[in-house]
């Protein structure tokens, strides 16, 4: 691990190079990037997501729910994903009071109510991490492995949202028609998780055969989920290839 005041890794240039095109473009931000966070707000049952891009000395915040004021940036000394940006797979932090982390001065992290922490690097397709999806909670909590691996699969899809603003910043005539049909998919989205969520409270006990029935079709549904998104994803980048935009949403 990275621990504050180490040297930082050796391709950090290239990194930052990587991390240009999409800090630039963040003054763009769609709102597609909220919309991120507040699904994964939803699958996940947590107050508060960020999406981060962290930067030589701060972390930009391109999306977030759940921290109405939160500032556009913060310094990197006082971010957990300034640090975390850098390990090869999800950091989690289950109890911040029980174990705190060494990177931020816990004093911080107790005044903003951070008691739990999970987050996985968005990385760009050539592997480069610049900036992180996070969950964060003001109780303590488990992250089991199946959390985990689903956050992993959001994160690849946020870095693909990501990449898809770039390419439209070379052509935003054509942003309203593709962030439309995105925005929509992820509306159902998020309709279809809090069905199930409501569902599932009705139940009395988490060993009940329901329960356990709404669990399995919770994870069920949060993969197809990331496919469905994917899909959409992949059908703007096809038709932005060939200039051919849908003009609205089926």
């Amino acid at each position: 691990m990275l621990l504050q005041g180490s040297p930082l890794p050796s391709d950090e240039k290239q990194r930052l190079g990587a991390l240009r095109p999409y800090q630039i473009m963040i003054h763009s931000c769609q709102q597609v990037y909220q919309e991120i966070t507040h699904l994964t707000a939803k699958i996940f049952l947590t107050p508060t997501v960020l999406l981060s891009l962290v930067d030589e000395n701060q972390v930009l915040h391109a999306g977030a729910f759940g921290l109405p004021n939160l500032a556009a940036s913060l310094p990197r000394e006082e971010c957990i994903c300034a640090t975390a940006v850098y390990q090869p797979g999800t950091t989690v932090f289950p109890d911040l009071q029980l174990f705190p982390c060494t990177w931020v001065q816990p004093k911080l992290l107790t005044e903003r109510g951070v008691r739990a922490y999970a987050g996985h690097p968005i990385k760009t397709i050539a592997g480069q991490p610049i900036g992180m999806l996070c969950l964060i909670d003001q109780n303590s909590r488990a992250f089991s492995a199946e959390d985990q691996l689903e956050l992993q699969r959001i994160a690849a899809v946020a870095m693909r949202i990501l990449d898809l603003q770039l390419a439209l910043e070379h052509d935003p005539e054509q942003g309203p028609a593709v962030w439309k049909a995105i925005n929509h998919r992820i509306a159902l989205s998020i309709q279809r998780i809090g069905t199930l969520t409501a569902l599932a409270q009705w139940e009395t006990s988490s060993d009940t055969p329901a329960a356990r029935s709404y669990r399995t079709s919770m994870h069920e549904e949060r993969l197809l989920i990331m496919q469905e998104i994917d899909r959409e994803i992949s059908i703007a980048f096809a038709r932005l290839s060939t200039g051919d935009v849908r003009k609205g949403v089926a």
